[in-house]
């Protein structure tokens, strides 16, 4: 008999509770491939005999931790034949002893087409805030079909020849880029009151237009608030560069720029989201894509139907959502005939506010549009928190992560120690 105690906290709090404490959406092949061919980023394809050393932040303290790696967009299988997690990375370098990952108590894996896996968990203190590496040994050719790049200033990835996963002086570490391949999470096993808030978004979700690497984003500030006040949470970002509410962005056209950006958010909900450890809120900041993009062309009532579908989806899975008015886009310079926003776009992106602003559509909206516009040209971003009239550089991240009240994330919080935060 399996006797459950739920009368004192102490007992509660060490009980196995996985939280995701990082994790990024996952995108195709293509991405990488297009990367290339525009010379942004110095990705090798296929990886062959060479280590991937992986940076980035926890939002949670726990003693354990697990690490998911994803093969889910691919239909080969992935070797990989050593993986390692070290915490208080230096660029390449770490500080002491990468610890071995394992998997059902094996240093290797093969992850199967179209799956994931997740490692067994590992005994180490991490804290919130805390960076972290994982790096991951390709013995074999590995083309990168599942992987997640951005096209911000980066470099979140290193890249060795040979299995350098345990190593600590990153001297054979020559390369970076701006990405993280097979890598879908890093879970915690946190205090029984921690819990993740998931934000599913495009490029300025993603950090276009801010330093990934001095952690800039909009979704990176939420995240020094919510620690520095104690309240348990991770923030996961899940946006991608380009990503709809409605429409994978792919070319459909000779003349489109040969990119290809990602799924569409309502049909990358439960892959990216729903998979989520922990989590209980969901923030949705989508949709200027959506009205930029004009293949298919969209209209408001389109865009508001497909954030209906999205809501429907998270609250039967049990999640608050939160929806963001979208930030001005006049003045960005056009992308081809992929991309470009004008005074018909303006019409459709007012429209999509104003009915956000009613409400019935999420649970809150944060209204950044009222954040980031000229108040003397509202169609215009201010112009100190903008460099391309489109994604909020820093100073602009700092408003938008500013500006979510964090007293929505309160009811996520069960333990008295943190009823009395003085929240806003």
């Amino acid at each position: 008999m399996v006797l459950c105690v739920l009368s004192a906290w102490p007992q509660l709090a060490e009980a196995e509770h996985w939280v995701s404490a990082w994790a990024t959406a996952q995108e195709d092949y293509q991405s990488l491939e297009n990367d290339q061919n525009i010379g942004e980023r110095p990705f090798v394809m296929p990886l062959r005999d060479q280590t991937a050393r992986m940076t980035l932040r926890v939002a949670l303290g726990g003693h354990r931790v697990r690490v998911r790696l994803s093969n889910e967009l691919g239909d080969e299988s992935v070797v990989i034949g050593a993986a390692s997690f070290a915490i208080n990375p230096l660029g390449p370098r770490v500080e002491g002893r990468p610890l071995a990952l394992t998997f059902g108590g094996r240093r290797f894996v093969s992850i199967s087409g179209r799956t994931s896996v997740t490692s067994d968990p590992l005994s180490v203190s991490v804290a919130p805030g805390q960076e972290v590496s994982v790096s991951l040994y390709f013995p074999n050719t590995t083309p990168i079909f599942t992987s997640h790049s951005m096209g911000s200033l980066a470099s979140r990835m290193f890249l060795a020849p040979g299995n350098f996963a345990f190593d600590t002086t990153g001297k054979r570490y020559t390369q970076s880029a701006a990405a993280w391949v097979f890598l879908s999470s890093v879970e915690v096993d946190s205090d029984v009151h921690a819990f993740g808030i998931a934000l599913l978004g495009d490029s300025i979700t993603d950090g276009q237009g801010v330093n990934v690497d001095n952690y800039e984003r909009w979704g990176d500030v939420l995240e020094d608030r919510l620690i520095a006040v104690h309240i348990p949470a991770s923030v996961v970002n899940l946006g991608i560069d380009g990503d709809r509410v409605l429409n994978p962005t792919e070319p459909t056209r000779q003349d489109e720029l040969p990119y290809k950006f990602g799924a569409s958010a309502i049909t990358r909900v439960d892959r990216d989201v729903l998979e989520q450890q922990g989590l209980r809120y969901l923030v949705v900041f989508l949709g200027i894509n959506d009205i930029g993009m004009h293949y298919p062309t969209v209209t408001a009532t389109d865009i508001i139907n497909g954030y209906r579908k999205i809501v429907e989806r998270a609250h039967a899975a049990g999640l608050r959502v939160y929806g963001c008015t979208l930030t001005p886009a006049i003045g960005t310079l056009p992308v081809g005939t992929l991309w470009s926003f004008d005074s018909k776009e303006e019409a459709v992106r007012i429209a999509v506010n104003a009915e956000l602003r009613k409400g019935g559509i999420f649970d809150y909206v944060v209204d950044f549009d009222a954040l980031a516009r000229d108040p003397d040209n509202p169609s215009r971003y201010r112009a100190d928190l903008t460099e391309d009239h489109l994604h909020p550089n820093r100073t602009g991240a700092q408003i938008l992560g500013q500006g979510i009240p964090l007293s929505l994330f309160v009811d996520g919080v069960r333990s008295p120690r943190h009823a009395d935060n003085g929240l806003p």
